[in-house]
């Protein structure tokens, strides 16, 4: 004769259940964008001031390319890794994959903060997590035949450009080419 077990008695499953911060793109990037945003106006208020002799750039560009094409990208970012996904159905970056994308912002931002000698650097990670973002969030809305949401894509690709644009004229490779970029920022923003 079979034997109930109540509820209670049953053995309990040991499912770790997995980090939430790394599940959504929304998280990781709200969350620490905001910490960045805070940091990083504190340290361009000292630079300022005279007290801080730590960016690449004089203030005004290095806090118009931090707070356009750093911190606003990075919000963007999460936006869209959310969005698309449910959008489209389709899965978007997580775990792993978002954390490695997540690093290249982060990594982008921190070698920023050491002066022209990492600069290069900088400028690769920055410019690659561009473009691995355009990808993350092209394949699901290709997957899922969404071509009316391509334009999306189109935007962060000319984010990225502008990009692209700012550090030539960093290394003296484009006149002008940081106010380009910084204007061409706010003009994407607000279209």
């Amino acid at each position: 004769m079979a034997t109930l077990i109540s509820i209670a008695e049953a053995p309990r499953a040991t499912l770790k259940p997995p980090f939430g911060l790394w599940a959504l793109g929304f998280r990781p990037f709200y969350l620490l964008a905001s910490a960045f945003a805070a940091l990083s106006i504190a340290l361009w208020a000292l630079q300022f001031s005279g007290l801080l002799q730590h960016a690449y750039l004089q203030g005004p560009l290095w806090h118009a390319h931090e707070m356009l094409l750093g911190y606003t990208v990075a919000v963007i970012a999460g936006f869209l890794l959310t969005a698309v996904k449910n959008w489209t159905g389709v899965q978007t970056p997580h775990g792993k994959p978002l954390l490695a994308l997540f690093v290249l912002w982060a990594v982008a931002r921190v070698l920023l903060m050491f002066g022209t000698s990492l600069l290069l650097w900088a400028a690769l990670a920055d410019l690659l997590f561009g473009l691995l973002l355009a990808v993350a969030i092209a394949l699901p809305i290709i997957k899922a035949k969404q071509w009316q949401q391509l334009g999306i894509v189109t935007k962060v690709l000319l984010l990225w450009a502008g990009n692209l644009v700012f550090y030539l004229g960093c290394f003296k490779l484009l006149d002008n080419g940081m106010l380009y970029a910084i204007n061409g920022a706010v003009f994407l923003f607000i279209s």
